[in-house]
Parts: C-alpha cells; structure tokens; sequence
C-alpha cells in the first residue's frame, strides 16, 4: 500500500503547489485527505482534494474515487472578508479488476493517468469543451 505524503504539483506558471497530508486512510471507505495550507488563512478556503479506495459490490475489483476541489476565493475590498466564489472541481472513478495481471494493471493506469494529463485533455478542462 502506499504510504501517505505530501503531494507536489506544478502550477500554470510551472512553480511548486504543495497539497500537505492531512490525514491517511484508516481503512477501506475512509478517505485520504490533502490540503494546501498556503493560500488562504480560513481552511474551508484552501484547496483540497481526497482518495477514497473500497471493493466493488462483489469484490471483483477495487474501486477508487478521487476528489480535487479548487476554490476561487475573493477579497471583500470594503470588508476585507474573503469568500468563496465558486469551486472548480474535478474527479475520478477507477474501477481496478483483481483478476489481471499488476503488469497490465499497472500499464493501464500508466497510459490512463497520462491521457489524463495529456495537453489536449487539460484545454478541454480549461474551457469546458470537448475537442472538435
């Protein structure tokens, strides 16, 4: 299993984006939660993002939920209160057979995930249309 870290990213401008370990999974069903703790001083503010992993109903295969929100936080200028605009989120259901090989397992994830990050999947995400 893997064990619970920091997660770092890129951001657009390629610089670090750090998402601290908040909590591991204790079992089946309990996520795994991510926080960044730098960009807002309220947590509800921060960006988070969460991996839940259980069996399917006959237990033929894992399944793994992952969750990223993304507030767009703004500043009140005559309060100086911040507020929540709107959440970007973005998610993902794997489901992950048990009777396959881990090379093929691992080989479909790997493609999978890079498809995932492919340039031509993040502007479809970046403007909310699918290719044409």
């Amino acid at each position: 299993m893997p064990q619970m870290a920091d997660i770092v990213v890129k951001d657009q401008g390629n610089l670090d984006f750090t998402l601290s370990a908040l909590t591991p999974s204790s079992g089946d069903t309990v996520p795994a939660r991510w926080r960044n703790e730098a960009v807002s001083v309220y947590a509800g503010n921060r960006v988070n993002a969460m991996v839940r992993t259980t069996y399917n109903g006959n237990k033929s295969a894992r399944r793994a939920e992952v969750l990223f929100n993304y507030p767009v936080v703004f500043t009140d200028t005559t309060t100086g209160i911040q507020s929540v605009r709107a959440v970007v989120s973005l998610s993902l259901v794997a489901q992950l057979p048990q009777n396959v090989a881990q090379t093929d397992l691992t080989n479909a994830v790997a493609i999978g995930t890079n498809f995932m990050a492919a340039t031509l999947m993040k502007s479809t995400l970046q403007t909310g249309y699918a290719p044409t």
